[in-house]
């Protein structure tokens, strides 16, 4: 008996379907989890994807990295380069309206699996990069960040 060549095509075409679908709900892998970095470091479980500001007082929001630009997000150290804000404090926090910026830089590192099924950056280290050098250029610093509970 021969076949025409319009029903191999078509019995190519309806096994090829078939194995196609078989194929891709077994390949199929779930969607990695967002990598995400803690944004308010005294006021709470704020976390963010690429965060472009994280606060480091609460009680004024007198001390803040804002202006993030970020490279190699996701990967084991992503690093970002911004500005470090601090709020003037002559004669008090309360009183004085300056506000002092300088250049810093960002690394992010140590990425963490966390219990609730979310994934962070469990450090951030910041150094100012500015040259000045004047009574209210921060320090640099490391940040550690515990998973949510």
């Amino acid at each position: 008996m021969r076949l025409s060549l319009a029903a191999v095509t078509m019995a190519l075409l309806i096994v090829g379907c078939g194995g196609s679908e078989s194929s891709s709900s077994s390949t199929s892998t779930p969607k990695a989890k967002a990598l995400v970095l803690h944004t308010n470091e005294s006021c709470g479980d704020e976390r963010a994807t690429k965060p472009t500001t994280i606060t480091l007082t609460c009680a004024t929001g007198g001390v803040r990295i804002e202006q993030l630009e970020w490279t190699d997000w996701g990967r084991n150290t992503a690093k970002a380069s911004g500005l470090f804000r601090v709020q003037g404090c002559d004669p008090s926090c309360a009183e004085d309206n300056r506000t002092y910026t300088y250049t810093v830089e960002v690394t992010a590192h140590q990425p963490a699996d966390c219990g609730d099924g979310s994934r962070q950056y469990a450090f951030i280290e910041y150094a100012v990069s500015d040259e000045r050098s004047d009574a209210n250029r921060p320090r640099d610093g490391t940040l550690g960040f515990d998973c949510p509970k």
